[in-house]
């Protein structure tokens, strides 16, 4: 299972009319079905809607953090009304809904010019799906209707082993 937002992955790991590619040897691949309101090159977490990605969370470290998409900030990464700027401003602007998840260089940071720490207010992929996992209070209340086609993809490719 793979995200479609990376056109060479999605070409080697998909066939156009299949719902999954079969490598032989019980091996399947499949990319994320984008549901009908979202664009085609999504990834997983874009399942969910917009304000559940957004979901905040206070940190360990006493930090709110949350994922954010790059329709958050302007075209030079630009958050006014938060004063946050994205680092990687390609990533940014009204029609990006790319995800932006504080890894590697895609960090999130204040505007501040006293922000001395440099500190990163994005959250982490594998932090958002543990507080989802374990039903931390404000990730409690997410919507899994989107992921519904792909258990059903999931549901062939065993079907087609029986």
């Amino acid at each position: 299972m793979a995200d479609s937002d990376d056109s060479k992955v999605t070409k080697t790991l998909s066939v156009p009319s299949s719902m999954y590619k079969r490598w032989g040897n019980d091996v399947f691949s499949f990319v994320i079905p984008s549901p009908e309101w979202r664009p085609a090159e999504i990834c997983i977490e874009h399942l969910y809607a917009d304000d559940e990605i957004k979901t905040e969370f206070k940190c360990e470290d006493g930090i709110v953090r949350r994922l954010y998409m790059g329709n958050d900030f302007n075209d030079e990464g630009l958050n006014r009304k938060s004063q946050r700027i994205c680092v990687n401003h390609k990533n940014c602007g009204p029609n990006s809904i790319k995800i932006i998840d504080g890894s590697s260089g895609v960090r999130v940071r204040s505007t501040s010019e006293t922000d001395e720490d440099n500190i990163n207010y994005a959250m982490s992929k594998e932090l958002f799906a543990e507080n989802i996992l374990n039903n931390v209070p404000g990730f409690d209340h997410m919507n899994f209707d989107n992921f519904m086609p792909v258990f059903r993809i999931i549901k062939e490719i065993v079907k087609g082993k029986e």
